[in-house]
């Protein structure tokens, strides 16, 4: 069969990073590339000029038409399919083109800025007697298809009820920037409610079964009527009191068609009491399904959805998620998957597996019913008091957390204990940020590792009921931002690409920093992860003969164990727990008859820190080497009450480091495809990040 050729409109030159316009660099593209099943004949953007550029910056074929007139794609004889990746508030105007010249056509979702816009482009659609299709591609997802079998299978009985406690995406403050505000706006169809809420909802009727719409109730409310709206690059303020009405929380209730009662309740929240982030029960008559993940955005591929369900004979059974299968030479991130599959279901003709505009119809249909029952009407109007300053530098994302009662204890696999809350100082801990996350995972898990960090840390603070003893601030070092040494507690610096004897400006203003802040901030504590340890290592220990050098073992991907210094363990307890070390790892080199404790984490490095050889000592005075693993010696360094560095990872999952090695360790960079593959098995190993998020957490706040 000839592949469908294919022309899209807003495809743009950019780089794939997450941010308005970026879907299609990030999904949609790679969806196509290779495929036996597609092929990019023609791009339309905002003139021909800018289509060719992004012909070219996107390595498309020089055959590739270059369009700026969207009326000259749609009427193109080459083109079969049309495929609108533009902000939604122009989708209706992008697509009747496209209808009127009787082409088959993919909207991303929203279908419209409105269940009436959605309307009018399902009537053409279906007049012509055209095939198409939405991005509402959570109906490819794993969980979603295993869920559907389960319940259409009759194997739980009758569905009794389903409820749903899930979260909606987190933008910190600051996040806000030009080019983002119809997110803002309740009515522009493109925000929470109607993107990240309406995704799931569409997989949920599409499991369980629509509502009967008269039995609907429902609450929506905002947590704040403002925000702070930046210039793109967060070089200066715009408007200080940027008008918003989209919501924060949604309830919703109702009755399915087939008698269910149904529950959905959806909250914002900088942070979820535990690795659970949302949970969905299906009772039915002769068992139950309960399904969890993290919370992250429902439609996106992600490792953490799990299934499991319980008969009312037999043992309660885990169920083993498998993604579909693409063609042969498509490669799509982990964030891009589930739309890559929905393509390949719309090449097979498998509905089953994808959207199209008049099920795109129902689910607007039913969120503008939920909208309209809540009462939810917030105006959309600036305020005639807002202040508009000119600059922010630097620009400062606050978080804090309280702790709720009965908040601790711990979760399986991790450390116990609990500290009784008191009128202790909460500690400031800046966070600065030395890196972006990879294009493939942030729009699971944003762009800075910082978020990563107090994900981790928070997680584990609550669960020792100690959430309230410290803030977070994050700063972009790279771009000169520093926090006041004299204004915190103590600094964490992330990881990064960049190497610690790089000469980079920013690299040598970041050692100089760490430099001022030990010799003149002798209460600030100092904490450094990968290429922060091994920075750290470089400026304070240098002088006593300390080096940062390529590791000559080559590089350490995955899951490793280090077998801690007993002396760090007598420190931090929490570690205590940790199994023995089964591992030949190099023991610290102070205690190298002493057992020891294992502690597996993520690893990606090729550089390390080499102490002074002999005859010298190897650290000075109180430091000491936390301890080493098979591959690297001094996998991390401490002197008490003042620097504590790791090699590893603990912020980062399988998923995180998985793709990061995808991204810069190749086979076109001498990484062979077997050595590779050991590396991506060695990610998915069990780790300890609970355990080792609780111990920085204890020596960052000085518990």
């Amino acid at each position: 069969m000839a592949p469908i050729r294919v022309g899209i409109i807003g495809l743009s030159a950019k780089e794939a990073v997450m941010g308005p316009g970026a879907w299609g660099s990030i999904a949609i593209l790679p969806s196509f590339k290779n495929s036996p099943n597609y092929e990019i004949v023609a791009l339309c953007n905002s003139s021909a000029e800018a289509a060719r550029r992004s012909i070219e910056m996107h390595k498309l074929p020089s055959t590739t038409k270059a369009y700026g007139d969207v009326e000259q794609l749609a009427s193109d004889p080459d083109v079969d399919l049309v495929v609108v990746s533009v902000v939604v508030t122009k989708h209706l105007a992008v697509t009747l083109p496209t209808l009127a010249n009787k082409k088959q056509v993919f909207v991303e979702w929203p279908l419209g800025a409105s269940a009436q816009e959605a309307e009018q482009l399902t009537q053409l659609a279906k007049s012509g007697g055209l095939k198409t299709i939405v991005g509402l591609q959570g109906r490819s997802d794993a969980l979603t298809l295993k869920l559907r079998d389960i319940v259409k299978s009759g194997e739980i009985g009758d569905i009794k009820s389903t409820s749903v406690v899930g979260t909606l995406p987190y933008y910190p403050p600051g996040f806000w920037v030009e080019g983002t505000e119809y997110y803002l706006d309740v009515k522009t169809g493109g925000n929470a409610f109607h993107i990240g809420f309406g995704h799931f909802l569409d997989s949920f009727t599409n499991v369980v079964g629509d509502f009967d719409l008269s039995s609907l109730s429902s609450v929506l409310k905002s947590d704040v009527d403002t925000v702070q709206l930046y210039k793109a690059d967060r070089s200066s303020l715009i408007d200080a009191a940027y008008p918003k009405s989209s919501p924060d929380h949604i309830l919703v209730q109702g009755i399915l068609q087939n008698g269910a009662p149904a529950s959905l309740t959806f909250r914002t929240t900088p942070v979820v009491a535990s690795e659970v982030g949302a949970r969905w029960i299906i009772s039915g008559t002769k068992g139950e399904i309960e399904a969890v993940w993290d919370g992250g955005q429902w439609q996106i591929h992600n490792p953490s959805k799990s299934l499991k369900y319980k008969l009312l004979e037999g043992e309660e059974q885990k169920v083993t998620l498998e993604s579909g299968k693409l063609p042969a030479g498509v490669e799509v991130s982990a964030t891009g998957l589930n739309t890559a599959l929905a393509f390949d279901a719309f090449a097979k003709g498998d509905t089953s597996r994808y959207a199209d505009f008049e099920t795109a119809l129902k689910n607007h249909i039913l969120l503008e019913k939920i909208l309209k029952k809540s009462g939810y009407n917030r105006p959309f109007v600036r305020k005639p008091d807002c202040i508009r300053p000119k600059s922010l530098v630097p620009l400062q994302i606050k978080f804090k957390f309280t702790p709720k009662p009965g908040s601790g204890g711990a979760i399986a696999g991790e450390p116990e204990g609990t500290i009784t809350p008191s009128v202790e100082k909460v500690k400031h801990i800046a966070i600065l940020d030395t890196d972006v996350m990879v294009t493939a995972v942030q729009t699971l898990y944003g762009q800075y590792y910082s978020a990563q960090y107090i994900k981790r840390l928070t997680a584990a603070a609550s669960r020792i009921a100690a959430s309230h003893l410290a803030t977070f601030t994050t700063w972009d070092v790279v771009a000169g931002h520093y926090p006041n040494p004299a204004d915190v507690d103590a600094i964490l610096i992330t990881g990064s690409i960049a190497a610690a004897y790089d000469t980079d400006p920013w690299v040598l203003a970041l050692g100089d920093f760490i430099r001022r802040v030990y010799e003149h901030h002798p209460t600030v504590r100092i904490f450094g992860t990968c290429f922060g340890h091994q920075l750290i290592g470089k400026v304070l220990l240098e002088p006593h003969g300390a080096v940062v050098e390529k590791d000559p073992n080559g590089y350490e991907f995955g899951v490793q164990t280090i077998s801690l210094n007993p002396k760090l363990v007598e420190d931090f307890p929490c570690l205590a727990a940790l199994a023995p070390t089964t591992t030949d790892s190099n023991q610290a080199s102070d205690s190298p008859s002493s057992p020891s404790h294992g502690l597996r984490l993520q690893m990606c490095h090729g550089d390390h820190v080499a102490l002074a050889p002999p005859p010298n000592p190897p650290l000075p005075g109180t430091w000491q080497n936390i301890g080493g693993s098979a591959h690297c010696r001094v996998q991390g360094l401490y002197e008490p009450s003042r620097v504590l560095t790791i090699q590893p990872h603990f912020e980062c999952d399988q998923v995180i480091m998985e793709e990061t090695i995808k991204h810069f360790y190749t086979p076109a960079k001498g990484f062979s495809p077997e050595f590779l593959q050991r590396a991506f098995d060695a990610t998915r190993r069990e780790d300890d990040a609970g355990f080792a998020a609780e111990w920085v957490f204890r020596f960052l706040v000085g518990i």
